[in-house]
């Protein structure tokens, strides 16, 4: 097993500003493309950040019906 196999990319910081599609999937429990689609529909603001799509964190927060944190 290589170094970078064995290196685990720690857990997203749960109060973070935005989150990359993936953290947002892994915290939320929902699918990429579920998160896709709730932005589609109006439910979930993105922010283009050069070629990043980043989720917005209080719109997360919003979707899934907890207070963000601050």
């Amino acid at each position: 097993m290589t170094a970078r196999a064995r290196k685990e990319k720690p857990p997203p910081y749960r109060d973070a500003l935005t989150f990359t599609l993936l953290d947002a999937a892994t915290l939320s429990g929902l699918s990429v493309a579920t998160l896709r689609r709730r932005a589609a529909e109006g439910g979930l603001r993105f922010v283009r950040v050069g070629s990043r799509t980043l989720v917005q964190g209080d719109s997360l927060c919003d979707l899934l019906g907890i207070a963000a944190t601050k």
